[in-house]
C-alpha cells in the first residue's frame, strides 16, 4: 500500500487496519523521502506506522518491486495549501 499524506509525505507499508474514519496502520512501513530535483529518492525504515484518516490525501496498492527505494521516482508532490 501506498499512502500520500495532505503534508506531501509519501508511506509504503503493508496494511494491517484501517477503520471507519479511514485511520489506517501499517506494517514493514518505510517513507520515501525526496531531498530535491536531481537527488536520489531515500528511504527511512518507519517499522509499524499509524496514519490518521483526516492526514490522507491518496493511498493506493503497488507492485512489489516498486518498495525498492533505489527505484527511479518523480518529483516530489507539494503540500496542499489550506486556505
Amino acid at each position: 500500500m501506498k499512502v500520500l499524506t495532505n503534508d506531501g509525505r509519501v508511506f509504503t507499508g503493508i496494511l494491517k487496519s484501517f477503520d471507519q474514519r479511514m485511520n489506517i496502520i501499517l506494517a514493514n512501513c518505510f517513507e520515501q523521502v525526496h531531498s530535491g530535483k536531481g537527488k536520489p529518492v531515500e528511504s527511512e525504515d518507519m517499522g509499524v506506522y499509524f496514519i490518521r484518516g483526516d492526514n490522507i490525501t491518496l493511498l493506493g496498492r503497488v507492485e512489489p518491486s516498486l518498495k525498492d527505494p533505489e527505484a527511479p521516482g518523480d518529483e516530489p508532490i507539494a503540500p496542499i495549501q489550506h486556505y
